[in-house]
């Protein structure tokens, strides 16, 4: 796994383990991180620090309610009748890797990893 980065995500979680981050990813939150830095200035005293990686433009959280919606339309675009949570995705996810139905060698030690 040369090349890839290892973090300890924030939160109140009892994980003490790190997240394996490969470098494509890596480029992508350094892209996140500089458009954010626009918005940061362009909404000067407006801007609202939540040290969030993704953020509405004055940098308060994203409604919920959106992300909600945003998420039953790429079910249904994906023709997925079951009424799935955001969260049944990650379960969906570690259940492939598990099974080494993902062969990429990006996604699979992108799960958690210990210490």
């Amino acid at each position: 796994m040369s090349g890839w980065t290892f973090v300890k995500p924030k939160g109140k979680g009892k994980g003490k383990g790190k997240i394996a981050l490969p470098p494509p990813l890596i480029a992508l939150l350094k892209l996140q991180k500089e458009a954010q830095q626009v918005e940061r200035e362009a909404a000067g005293e407006r801007w609202q620090e939540w040290d969030l990686v993704w953020c509405m433009p004055d940098g308060n959280p994203l409604d919920a309610g959106d992300d909600w919606d945003e998420w039953k339309e790429i079910l249904k675009e994906a023709d997925i009748d079951k009424d799935a949570r955001v969260h049944d995705a990650r379960h969906t996810a570690a259940t492939l890797h598990s099974n080494r139905a993902w062969t990429s060698a990006w996604s699979r030690p992108s799960l958690a990893t210990p210490n």
